[in-house]
């Protein structure tokens, strides 16, 4: 039965604690079980509350039996990527450069939730500064794919994404640069959103990219991403997000109509680069599933990925380089193998040459804005292939998430069943800008034509 509980979905665990069916002692005992018998293997979370997060869900019980319910987060457990600050509990980027660092305050986004009643379990593994790569020289081990041990989870959110797939968290935050949310939720199987650019914001996060840098919800299901994005992007207070149009829209789009909705394909994903024929089937799958609800479906075309690449690259790199110029000169050896060149690389990045893939930048997003006035959504690959064995390479080429990071427009991971080896499909889907709750409806059909509810073997 506890395992029955961990799998719940986010908002199943919030209408079963709502009507006192379950407590959220209930869920923290369950999810606190499993994450001591699987987390040794998976290393999805480098710290683990357990006393205080117990402790919080008995006051969280009392008031609910009081009457007292802060609404659907209240009393439910979630996990928070290791570069998002939580006030009183160590943050540290995965890196020795900051392995004892206990921030004062909590990021923006991690204050919603809480204040909303979300019970922190602990912090999930990333990459160095959502950064670096795979790497056994950081303080803590990457974490492991949980549908095949041996296999790559994708990052850097990749902790969050294995909690989730995992049953060891109901919810989790995750941060996306160029694919950091998208391909972990790929890989792993379960859902995540990079809103549009500004939508959410992003103080008290450990930046990589000031103009690229997104904070996102992730979650089992898009249903559950649209509930946490209706807590997140909530704009009132001191904290509010900028560009806040459209908020409260989120949960209620889901179950939605797509009639009337047109969506565009992109094949041309495949002249840029080869895509595994099980991946490009997953895309074909999402579109009959789209079109079968109602939506139009046609062929749109972007410019070629090299340009976003390129332009990502550049940004970038010259951004990170000046966030950490300072400890690069002063403590370079506290740095991972992997980050310390990619960093020390953007100092070689010339003023003109960021200032031109600025301008460059802009006119990208001309390009996607001019392309999307005739679609309301885009569907395409979030990445090449499958999730690899442990070790193999990916170049960027096969990303095919960063002309939505370039441009900051919304884009969604949605899974759409499994290869014959077990391994999670999934599909990206992408809305305008301040419409990310379309992506979020589009997502929960295709996610509903899917069986879900299969997870992972663990011994």
């Amino acid at each position: 039965m506890s395992d029955e509980i961990c799998f719940l979905s986010l908002s199943e665990a919030s209408r079963a604690v709502q009507s006192k069916r379950l407590s959220p002692v209930d869920l923290v005992n369950a999810i606190l079980q499993r994450i001591e018998r699987h987390n040794p293997a998976l290393a999805a979370f480098i710290l683990v509350r357990a006393g205080d997060v117990l402790s919080e869900a008995k006051r969280a019980e009392a008031e609910i039996q009081r009457g007292l319910w802060k609404g659907p987060l209240h009393g439910i457990p979630f996990a928070v990527k290791d570069i998002v600050d939580t006030a009183g509990v160590r943050t540290t980027g995965n890196s020795a450069l900051f392995a004892d660092r206990i921030p004062s305050g909590s990021a923006d986004v991690w204050h919603r939730l809480s204040e909303a009643g979300a019970l922190l379990l602990g912090k999930t593994g990333t990459w160095e500064f959502a950064l670096g790569g795979t790497a056994y020289d950081l303080p803590w081990p990457p974490a492991r794919n949980p549908w095949d041990l041996s296999r790559d989870t994708g990052g850097s959110s990749s902790g969050s994404a294995v909690a989730l797939a995992s049953g060891l968290t109901y919810g989790a935050i995750g941060t996306d640069t160029s694919g950091s949310i998208r391909i972990p939720a790929a890989w792993c199987g379960v859902a995540g959103l990079k809103p549009t650019f500004g939508l959410l914001p992003v103080h008290g996060i450990m930046p990589l990219s000031f103009t690229c840098d997104h904070a996102g919800p992730m979650a089992r299901t898009s249903e559950d991403c649209a509930l946490l994005m209706d807590i997140m992007a909530h704009s009132g207070g001191k904290r509010s997000a900028p560009n806040a149009s459209g908020v409260g829209r989120f949960s209620s789009s889901i179950g939605q109509s797509l009639k009337g909705l047109r969506v565009g394909l992109l094949p041309q994903f495949a002249d840029d680069h080869p895509i595994d024929p099980l991946v490009a089937q997953a895309v074909n799958t999402a579109r009959d599933i789209l079109a079968s609800a109602g939506a139009e479906i046609v062929e749109a075309q972007i410019k070629p990925l090299r340009h976003y690449d390129d332009v990502c690259n550049l940004i970038a790199r010259a951004e990170s380089y000046s966030i950490h110029q300072h400890y690069l000169r002063t403590s370079p050896q506290l740095y991972g193998s992997q980050s310390r060149p990619r960093l020390f690389a953007g100092g070689l990045v010339a003023a003109g040459d960021y200032l031109n893939a600025q301008r460059e930048r802009s006119e990208l997003i001309r390009d996607m804005q001019e392309v999307m006035r005739d679609v309301d959504l885009l569907l395409s690959p979030i990445i090449a292939d499958t999730a690899p064995i442990h070790g193999g390479a990916t170049t960027y080429s096969a990303y095919f998430t960063r002309p939505f990071s370039v441009t900051g427009f919304p884009a969604h991971t949605a899974r759409v069943g499994f290869t014959d080896k077990g391994l999670p499909l999934a599909v990206q889907i992408v809305a305008r800008p301040f419409e990310d709750h379309l992506a979020l409806r589009a997502g929960d059909i295709v996610e509903k034509q899917d069986r879900w509810r299969r997870h992972p073997t663990l011994q």
